[in-house]
């Protein structure tokens, strides 16, 4: 069973083998990590429990004591927001314990929508068992929204070329 270090735990991140593991003693706690004021949203993930920081509570709308004990796809997250196929490349990447970087559409307290591009590592003990994940998530709603636009301009200068060109011929 997966448990979340609640005590400062410490670990290394190995660049080669793309993996995060506990060290006895130095490093950088767990609870630092959390704790540490950043603009992107912090969540430490086991099998019982999510941990976040101030940024991730100010991004969602969500305090820590709404989402305690729950899973981000709990209250984040619906089936309609997001492709099967995006869901099913998250859902493998977990239970294969692979890092992952992936863009989801959520849904904050409020049922406002924003993208965020997330990256999870999973994080192991010395005998390589799995203890807890550890994912960044950083909102990318503007520029989805911005793509969106591009994509929309486009299809209009599309559309005029193609106009366009039937008045030539």
């Amino acid at each position: 069973d997966i448990q979340l270090l609640v005590t400062p735990a410490v670990f290394s991140y190995d660049e080669k083998k793309k993996k995060a593991s506990v060290l006895p003693e130095n490093g950088v706690s767990i609870a630092a990590l959390i704790l540490q004021p950043e603009s992107r949203g912090r969540i430490v993930l086991s099998s019982s429990d999510v941990w976040v920081n101030d940024a991730f509570q100010t991004n969602t709308g969500y305090v820590m004591s709404e989402i305690l004990g729950k899973k981000p796809r709990e209250f984040l997250q619906s089936p309609e927001l997001n492709s099967p196929e995006t869901m099913h490349k998250l859902s493998r990447a977990l239970r294969k314990r692979e890092n992952i970087t992936i863009d989801l559409k959520n849904s904050r307290k409020d049922g406002s929508l924003f993208y965020i591009r997330l990256n999870i590592t999973p994080v192991f003990d010395q005998d390589e068992k799995l203890v807890s994940f550890i994912a960044l998530q950083e909102d990318i709603t503007a520029q989805k929204e911005n793509e969106a636009k591009m994509m929309e301009k486009n299809e209009e200068l599309t559309k005029i070329n193609q106009e366009l060109d039937q008045f030539v011929y």
